[in-house]
Formats: structure tokens, sequence, C-alpha cells
């Protein structure tokens, strides 16, 4: 009979049955892990920043910048390729990918009103019988 090959998953020691001390580090290792993912992933904010930074040359294709990206980081993430797509569109004449770009890196323009004066203001309230 031939030796099967073991899967890998044979070893494998549930949490349930470890100590709690190791259950803790194995934890402990997880959070770590956990928050330096989470530092490392940049914010659409940061990306569209990052991107607006970047000279683009003169008709060049998507895919082609996309590549050229890839190749100065090492990788480009799902998220850059989301906002790298949507920083295109708008090169290319989409107003609803240019307003998504603008609002997203914190340029939009308010419809708030500014009740902010140097000399302030006066409110007067008069009661009806």
């Amino acid at each position: 009979m031939a030796d099967k090959k073991k899967s890998g998953h044979d070893n494998l020691i549930p949490l349930s049955k470890r100590t709690k001390e190791a259950q803790r580090e194995i934890q402990r290792k997880g959070g770590k892990a956990s928050a330096k993912k989470a530092k490392k992933r940049l914010t659409f904010r940061e990306i569209f920043t990052a991107i607006l930074a970047t000279d683009m040359p003169k008709d060049i294709e998507l895919t082609e910048l996309a590549e050229r990206i890839r190749a100065k980081n090492g990788s480009i993430t799902i998220d850059q390729a989301m906002g790298l797509a949507m920083a295109y569109k708008a090169t290319q004449g989409s107003e609803k990918a240019f307003e998504l770009v603008r609002d997203t890196i914190g340029e939009k323009p308010t419809d708030k009103l500014d009740l902010s004066s140097e000399k302030g203001f006066e409110i007067t309230v008069k009661y009806v019988e």
C-alpha cells in the first residue's frame, strides 16, 4: 500500500485542547498581527491622495498605470486598484467619478450655513397671548 501524503491538518491541535497559557499566547500573537494589518491598511482618502500625486503620462491605459504602481510598490491591493480605476475614470471625463474622488479626499463643497461672525447676532423672541 502506498504512503498517503498528510494534508497538513492532521498535526494541528485545536485551541480548545491547548493549555490556557498556550491559548493566550496564540490569541496575543493573532491580536498583534491583526493590529499590524489594520495599521498598514490605507483609507480611501490616503489612496486617492497618493494616486493624485502620481504623474500620469498622456494617453496611458489603466492596466499600464496599474502595472507601474505594482512595479513601484511590489503589489497593488484591491482598494488601491478600485481607487486607481475611479481616478482614471475621472480623468476620462466621468463627473460621478470626479465627485467621488473629490469628496473622498475632503474637498467636497459644503452647503452649510456659516454662523461664525465677529459681531455676533441678536435674536428677539416675542410671546403672543
